[in-house]
């Protein structure tokens, strides 16, 4: 009998979790068909909160603004995929600041958005003006995941990996792999990419040898065939201009 009753309580309880969610999603798709063009005129956080009062008044702003935020955020990223299906290109960055205004420490908003942008959304036009835009616009959402996120090794990661294959900065892609190396949770690959990136500046050869030196000597796991190539290289360049 007990058993039972726990049963009937645990299924009444997912019941009401699934019900909750459906509420929340239904209310922000309304919120935002409501609200739509106010919506992309948001600029700030204090905006975006002025616009929920408005709409559902002062006390229940405060108590949905926080629940609203998941849903609304997944409603706007469906919209985002539907601009990636049909190539509206020039859509996706305004659904893009929503969405990260919305959830400013979620990471995986930053990366993704860097991505629609500054690889699909520049691949997909012809036009070399628009392609370097949204190749920095892909940047910048990094750089604003930065500020808002200042300990994100993988944000400073993805900047360095944007820098390296859209902008070839390497200095910058260095730089960028450098600080993500310090910060909690970097990968330990990290450590190899300066020394590449460092290396294929072309005025950084000691330097890069330097660091390689120090991988080389931790041990049999760093010494990658990629890192024995490039050290060989390396030394042939260093030899070469002290003759």
């Amino acid at each position: 009998m007990i058993k039972g009753r726990v049963s009937i309580a645990k299924k009444l309880h997912k019941i009401c979790r699934v019900a909750l969610l459906f509420l929340f999603l239904s209310s922000a798709i309304l919120f935002w068909q409501r609200n739509e063009s106010s919506f992309f005129k948001i600029k700030s956080e204090d905006s975006l909160a002025q616009l929920f009062s408005k709409e559902l008044g002062e006390s229940a702003s405060v108590a949905l603004l926080g629940g609203l935020r998941i849903p609304l955020s997944i409603w706007l990223w469906m919209r985002v995929e539907v601009c990636w299906e049909t190539k509206e290109w020039n859509k996706m960055e305004p659904l893009l600041e929503r969405i990260v205004l919305l959830q400013p420490h979620e990471i995986i908003y930053y990366t993704m958005a860097s991505w629609e942008l500054a690889w699909n959304a520049s691949c997909g036009v012809n036009n070399e003006e628009e392609k370097d835009y949204f190749i920095n616009a892909g940047r910048r959402f990094l750089e604003k995941g930065i500020m808002n996120n200042p300990e994100s090794s993988l944000l400073y990661e993805y900047l360095g990996v944007l820098l390296r294959d859209r902008l070839h900065d390497h200095e910058g892609a260095a730089a960028s792999f450098a600080k993500a190396s310090t910060l909690p949770e970097a990968h330990s690959y990290l450590r190899r990419f300066i020394v590449y990136e460092l290396a294929a500046a072309g005025n950084h050869d000691l330097e890069a040898y330097e660091q390689l030196q120090m991988l080389y000597g931790e041990g049999k796991e760093e010494r990658t065939p990629s890192l024995l190539a490039l050290k060989k290289n390396l030394e042939e360049k260093i030899y070469k201009k002290r003759k």
